[in-house]
């Protein structure tokens, strides 16, 4: 079972965006692979933590939801998670 994730691209990257970011509720995060180019994006983070609080934790598989067509639909899995203590 996939969960759907509402994901949104972003254009300002660096210390100062992440930190505005995490205000609003958001998270920076990285979609890349083998066919498409690294794009930055962010993430809710209600909806990231729910997902990885599934059973199946952090190989748990979401479907991206956005506007971008080059974005949305595509199922990824999360590859690393920096959390700071």
């Amino acid at each position: 079972m996939a969960f759907a994730i509402e994901v949104q691209p972003r254009t300002r990257t660096g210390g100062r965006s992440g930190k505005q970011l995490r205000r609003e509720g958001r998270i920076p995060a990285v979609l890349y692979g083998k066919s498409c180019p690294a794009t930055s994006l962010s993430v809710d983070v209600h909806q990231l933590d729910r997902a990885l609080k599934s059973n199946t934790g952090k190989n748990t598989l979401i479907a991206l939801q956005c506007d971008d067509k080059a974005i949305h639909g595509k199922t990824v899995m999360v590859k690393e998670l920096t959390v700071d203590p």
